[in-house]
């Protein structure tokens, strides 16, 4: 892109590029965040789909890198084929991008249904989101969604149990988890970055 300024900036050994983006516009902070968190929590940190119901039950996916499309249905043209006789040779179509996962489904005979409901056109995905297809059902997970909503992704406080002679159990609060302060510094050099870029340009 030319005549357009990148800027880099280094904390604390994560390094960021801010330069525009095909589509000449900069990501969402949100986004960024998501992608700075994996970054951090390194292998596994990918969101994912994990069967819960049907004939590939307990198998669990991780979504390919960004502006990556997936099909899921019972043909051979899917990326993910699952033997379901009530799903579609080509019935949901995933796409991990830039704003987060979306699902759309192909026009499917049977429908698919998201936290219940029947949906139609896109849909975004949440952590913790189910997804029925067929008889078929799948949870999806983000563990940088999870980290940016202030969960843990490791276990929670536990509980302590005092000497009173009646046992009262006391949740400790749960202590701000290190990662915050990162993201909050990246997001505000990002800020910073992107406002000496503006002007330089």
């Amino acid at each position: 892109m030319k005549g357009l300024n990148i800027v880099e900036v280094t904390i604390g050994g994560v390094k960021m590029r801010v330069e525009p983006t095909a589509a000449g516009g900069p990501q969402g902070t949100e986004s960024l965040a998501r992608e700075l968190v994996r970054g951090i929590l390194g292998t596994g940190a990918a969101p994912s789909l994990e069967v819960t119901r049907g004939p590939a039950s307990g198998t669990k996916r991780e979504l390919p890198p960004p502006e990556v499309t997936w099909v899921i249905g019972r043909g051979d043209g899917a990326t993910w084929v699952i033997l379901d006789e009530d799903l579609s040779r080509e019935h949901v179509e995933i796409t991990r991008g830039w704003e987060g996962v979306t699902l759309r489904d192909l026009g499917s005979k049977n429908g698919t249904r998201v936290d219940g409901a029947r949906i139609t056109g896109l849909v975004p995905l949440r952590d913790g989101a189910e997804i029925e297809a067929g008889n078929t059902a799948w949870v999806f997970r983000d563990p940088a969604e999870r980290h940016l909503d202030g969960v843990l992704v490791s276990s929670g406080p536990r509980p302590v149990v005092t000497d009173e002679p009646e046992p009262v159990v006391v949740i400790a609060p749960p202590r701000p988890a290190p990662i915050v302060f990162w993201i909050a510094s990246s997001i505000c050099a990002l800020a910073c970055a992107g406002l000496v870029w503006v002007l330089a340009s």
